[in-house]
């Protein structure tokens, strides 16, 4: 999934995830300067470049995407009630953006790295 949004020119991404253009090139300035992510001339339109992970960027999304899905084992660690406690505090933030894992049954096994 990642991949075919990042397949876009920046101007796209900027406008896809409502960021400023010249945010979004000097990040992928970096990346490309990791060797994340390479520029490749559109089949299309030669004047667009469009983005494409390299291996190294694989890597990277990967170990990113489970670091972000885990959550912290002192959150894992309280109990069902004392979460919900915990959230109770948060109203003002919708509860959508929180992981699922958070609001499983205890019984549910969430995995910690």
């Amino acid at each position: 999934m990642f991949e075919a949004v990042l397949s876009r020119s920046t101007n796209q991404l900027a406008e896809r995830f409502g960021l400023d253009p010249g945010w979004v090139t000097d990040n992928v300035d970096r990346l490309e300067a990791k060797g994340c992510v390479v520029r490749r001339t559109s089949s299309s339109d030669r004047r667009v470049e469009t983005l494409a992970l390299t291996e190294t960027g694989r890597a990277m999304y990967a170990r990113l995407t489970a670091l972000m899905c885990t959550p912290p084992r002192d959150l894992v660690a309280l109990s069902r009630e004392d979460l919900l406690q915990e959230l109770s505090g948060y109203r003002r933030h919708s509860l959508s953006t929180l992981p699922v894992a958070l609001l499983m049954e205890p019984s549910m096994h969430i995995p910690v790295i």
